[in-house]
């Protein structure tokens, strides 16, 4: 395996990164494999006089409900490292107050599409290789862009829950609801 590339990152129960928006704004976004597309928050927006043509939408995921956001219609130059992507696809919406004050976007599962990486959160970088040799594979399965993990769980009192996990870099805490704990 070589490593080809990395973006350092700063791990706080969020994969934070920096990105440059319209080659001017620096903003403070998130890694969340469980979002698709980007997500751009309204107040860092505003505060930053960036305005964009939208489209009424609802969105569901965020806070766990339904919601109506705004699509961006216009294309979004975004910067970080050495990478240069366009959106096609951007969602406006308040998530500082649902999410946390720190965040002023997030870009989904697609932004590193098509690319190896790993996360290390030793070292604070996502690494971008040229395969995954030396690994052992898990066999992932994708469900409406969500990662599926087979997983067994073993519990304190030795029972096992076994199953298909989401993984979701986007949840600052792990969710199990039983009543067995």
């Amino acid at each position: 395996m070589i490593v080809y590339d990395s973006i350092p990152i700063k791990y706080n129960r969020h994969i934070y990164f920096d990105v440059k928006v319209e080659d001017k704004i620096n903003g403070n976004f998130i890694f969340d494999t469980g979002a698709s597309g980007i997500l751009l928050d309204s107040i860092f927006l505003k505060e930053n006089n960036l305005h964009y043509k939208t489209q009424k939408i609802e969105i569901y995921g965020i806070g766990n409900s339904r919601r109506t956001a705004q699509l961006i219609t216009d294309t979004i130059h975004y910067e970080y490292h050495n990478e240069n992507p366009f959106s096609a696809l951007a969602i406006m919406f308040n998530f500082k107050d649902i999410a946390s004050r720190k965040i002023d976007g997030i870009f989904g599962i697609e932004t590193f599409a098509h690319k190896p990486y790993m996360i290390d959160y030793v070292s604070q970088k996502i690494f971008f290789t040229d395969s995954v040799k030396g690994y052992e594979p898990i066999s992932i399965q994708f469900k409406n862009r969500d990662i599926h993990l087979p997983l067994t769980i073993t519990l304190k009192n030795g029972k096992k829950i076994q199953g298909q996990f989401i993984l979701d870099t986007g949840s600052d805490r792990t969710i199990i609801n039983s009543h067995l704990f």
